[in-house]
């Protein structure tokens, strides 16, 4: 196998003052406009070709990262390798990631569920949308990363439609064992309290009667035997 040229081989050149000047922005950010507003989207770092006066930015989609939709109809930049100069897709790490986004199901949005169903590459049980199991697959090349198929998109909503009942469901359950959990022991402090109150009345009566506390006194002494003793 020849060897690839330097000029070839993926580096990561960086600045010590990259954030003051924007270096490396273009590596790790960019802006879109979205429902009418500019975001920002970050993404992985991925490398360069050349040297550091003239470097050419490689494309990360596919090599150092792929987009995809995971269970809970997130999409997010999953990383394939350990760095931003590691542009190997096929590296035993890579394959290792690969092979868990397949066994969850999590697919490419740029890619059609219904075709990776038929190639084998997803299964039934992977689908929230049931209806997508009898759908047909989209034609090649009307779809892609930029333009997700309609397939791509309805079973990323239906798995975020699950996914935010799963989450309502959950903060319910939380807030009725939180709201138990708090008249519990709203009912220990007013029984703490209560007693607490009767335990310084008794005081303060005691106190404020001291024929009362003599009576007490003689309520409580021995009985006379008799004898003058008691």
């Amino acid at each position: 196998m020849s060897q690839q040229p330097f000029y070839r081989e993926p580096v990561f050149w960086t600045t010590s003052n990259a954030e003051q000047i924007g270096f490396n922005s273009l590596d790790r950010e960019k802006r879109i406009m979205r429902d009418g507003r500019e975001v920002r989207v970050k993404h992985p770092q991925a490398g360069h070709q050349g040297d550091y006066d003239a470097l050419v930015r490689m494309r990360g989609e596919g090599y150092r990262f792929m987009t995809i939709v995971k269970t809970n109809g997130a999409t997010v930049f999953y990383t394939l390798t350990n760095g931003a100069a590691d542009m190997d897709p096929n590296s035993g790490y890579a394959i290792e990631r690969k092979q868990k986004a397949r066994f969850y199901g999590w697919y490419r949005i740029g890619a059609c569920p219904v075709a990776l169903l038929r190639a084998g590459e997803m299964h039934p049980g992977h689908f929230v949308d049931q209806s997508l199991l009898e759908a047909a697959p989209c034609e090649h090349g009307t779809y892609g990363h930029s333009k997700p198929c309609p397939h791509a998109l309805a079973e990323k909503a239906a798995r975020q439609k699950r996914h935010a009942a799963y989450e309502a469901e959950t903060a319910a359950s939380y807030a009725n064992k939180a709201e138990e959990a708090q008249r519990a022991q709203t009912a220990a402090i007013v029984a703490a309290q209560q007693q607490q109150t009767e335990a310084l009345v008794g005081v303060i009566t005691s106190a404020l009667n001291p024929r009362a506390k003599a009576v007490k006194l003689e309520a409580d002494a021995p009985a006379d035997d008799g004898k003058g003793k008691r």
